[in-house]
């Protein structure tokens, strides 16, 4: 699916995100990672749709939408799924909402010790010659991954990248 070809978020989802003050900014800088990452997230996005009236909308917060519009090229193919229903319910779009912003973050949610793995799993993967980020210091790692540069500090090995 081209990102031309979507018309926006679904407006009964967009008016019940507004009308209960939900964020749904996509405040990760984007710019700080490498080519090679951003191609994968790229892949890796999915994006439910409706044809509804004539267009496509997306069922879902606009936040999978965002990100996809910093990251794709105009000629980029997306992967979506087009939800083949005549109507759907406001409960129904709502599910979607459910799942993007309760469940998958409760999947992603780090646990104890977040910053050390993190730390170790970057080290590892510059290791193995894998370059996630276009410049590898603490500060870049902190500012890419919004994790603290304080929280990171006493697990980032002196010389480093």
């Amino acid at each position: 699916m081209r990102l031309d070809e979507i018309d926006g978020v679904d407006e009964d989802i967009t008016q019940f995100l507004r009308e209960n003050d939900v964020l749904i900014d996509v405040s990760m800088q984007s710019d700080r990672w490498s080519q090679p990452v951003t191609r994968i997230a790229i892949q890796c996005l999915h994006l439910p749709l409706w044809y509804r009236r004539g267009r496509l909308v997306h069922l879902g917060s606009g936040k999978a939408l965002t990100l996809a519009r910093r990251l794709a090229h105009h000629d980029d193919l997306l992967p979506a799924s087009i939800v083949q229903a005549k109507t759907l319910s406001l409960q129904q779009k709502l599910t979607y909402i459910a799942y993007e912003l309760e469940f998958l973050p409760a999947v992603h949610r780090p646990g104890n010790g977040y910053p050390a793995a993190a730390v170790a799993l970057w080290q590892a993967l510059e290791r193995a010659g894998v370059a996630p980020l276009k410049r590898p210091g603490l500060r870049d790692f902190a500012s890419a991954t919004g994790i603290s540069v304080s929280a990171l500090k006493s697990y980032w090995k002196p010389g480093a990248a």
